[in-house]
């Protein structure tokens, strides 16, 4: 009787287990954050449409209204061309207005080559790693899921080839 008891209980606990790993993986249930929307194709770097450019969304998850200037995106682009030996690094922010509960911002076509020198960054000619985070207005990354994505890009621009890793 006593086994059977404990057998029961591993069985109802790893039930239990299972449904919320099948909600989180099914249904995105990772969380009640202020975060970046991961829904392929989003976020990406594409070329448009022939230099390569971020596009990224934020969506807030909580009940917490966040003021306008209390968060910011963070853009690192760390990447290579053809015509440059060394990486080309830029450095991008932007300051969210407004979020209130269930409120999304997007950021289309965010440029981060330099056109017309050795870091452009065109279709064909350059690859590398794009990371945005999410923080607050001090610059410390916000907590939960999906606060800080990695993009890495292949030369060619096509969508298959992009890999979107969730650092947070």
């Amino acid at each position: 009787m006593r086994l059977e008891l404990k057998r029961d209980r591993i069985t109802r606990r790893t039930g239990r287990i299972a449904m919320l790993l099948v909600c989180m993986a099914a249904f995105g249930c990772t969380g009640s954050n202020v975060r970046f929307v991961n829904i392929p194709p989003l976020p990406n770097v594409l070329p448009d449409p022939q230099e390569f450019k971020v596009t990224f969304v934020v969506e807030n998850k909580s009940n917490q209204t966040y003021q306008p200037n209390s968060l910011k995106v963070r853009l690192e682009a760390n990447y290579h061309t053809e015509f440059q030996p060394q990486a080309c690094i830029k450095v991008l922010n932007f300051t969210l207005g407004l979020m209130e509960p269930g409120d999304t911002f997007t950021q289309e076509g965010v440029e981060f080559g330099q056109d017309s020198t050795p870091c452009g960054c065109a279709k064909n000619f350059c690859s590398g790693i794009v990371r945005i985070s999410l923080t607050n207005s001090n610059g410390d990354l916000k907590p939960g899921p999906r606060t800080k994505m990695k993009i890495k890009w292949e030369d060619s621009g096509d969508i298959a080839d992009l890999i979107v890793t969730d650092e947070s």
